[in-house]
Formats: structure tokens, C-alpha cells, sequence
């Protein structure tokens, strides 16, 4: 599955992606991921400092797309509160799901994509990039 909510204990969740086990179709949202990538426009503070610790009780992997920043970081390894391993990817390297048969994503192309996205989603008027 590509975009769905997610139950993780008390919390629903509506990442941008999600990507999750293939499983028979059942009417409840999903409880466990793969690997969840959530866009962050600007502050990315709530998805940088309060979303792992929610994430981390049933995603392997949790990326941010920060668009102010122009990076991805990239949670992993889950462990209680959080993730034991947190790197910040630039635009211009590449990145690996761990947790997924995947080939290799260039960061750049992610932040493009979520660029795009997200131009789609404003108002004509807000459509310049973060930081121009």
C-alpha cells in the first residue's frame, strides 16, 4: 500500500507514504509499516522531534522530506521512544530502504517530487520554493 492512514496505539496517523506488508484487504487501517515518509514544508519541528516517538512503536523506517532544509532524514533501527539511528541525508546522495527490496533513491528526486506536490496543494499566490 502506498497512502493510508495508520493506527499506532491511540494515535491515527495520515502519512504522506506509507508502505506496508502485502496482507488480505481487511476494513481496519493498517497497525505496522514498513517504511512511513512524511513531506515537512516549514518548521519540521513536529516531524523531526514528536512524530518519531510515535512512529517508532511500529515503523522500521521513518524519513522526512524537509523541504526547508533540502534533505531527507532517515529514522532507523526503532527502540521505545524513538529510533537509534537518525542520519541526515543531502540533496545530491542517495538513500536505501533497509526495511524494503528497493532499489536506491536519489535524495534529490524525493525532494523534487515533494517540491511538486506541495506546489499543487498552494494557493497561486504562496508558489515560490523554500529559501528563494
Amino acid at each position: 500500500m502506498v497512502s493510508a492512514p495508520l493506527t499506532i496505539g491511540s494515535s491515527e496517523l495520515e502519512p504522506d507514504i506509507v508502505i506496508i506488508e502485502r496482507a488480505e484487504p481487511t476494513l481496519e487501517h493498517p497497525t505496522r509499516a514498513l517504511l512511513v515518509i512524511e513531506v515537512a514544508v516549514s518548521p519540521a519541528d513536529r516531524d523531526l522531534r514528536v512524530k518519531p516517538a510515535v512512529y517508532a512503536q511500529a515503523v522500521d523506517e521513518y524519513w522526512v522530506v524537509d523541504l526547508e532544509r533540502r534533505c531527507v532524514v532517515a529514522h532507523r533501527d526503532p527502540a521505545g521512544n524513538g529510533y537509534r539511528e537518525v542520519n541526515t541525508v543531502p540533496t545530491g546522495d542517495r538513500l536505501r530502504a533497509r526495511s524494503l527490496d528497493m532499489g536506491v533513491l536519489p535524495t534529490g528526486e524525493l525532494l523534487a517530487a515533494a517540491f511538486a506536490e506541495r506546489q499543487r496543494d498552494l494557493p497561486r499566490h504562496q508558489t515560490s520554493q523554500p529559501g528563494t
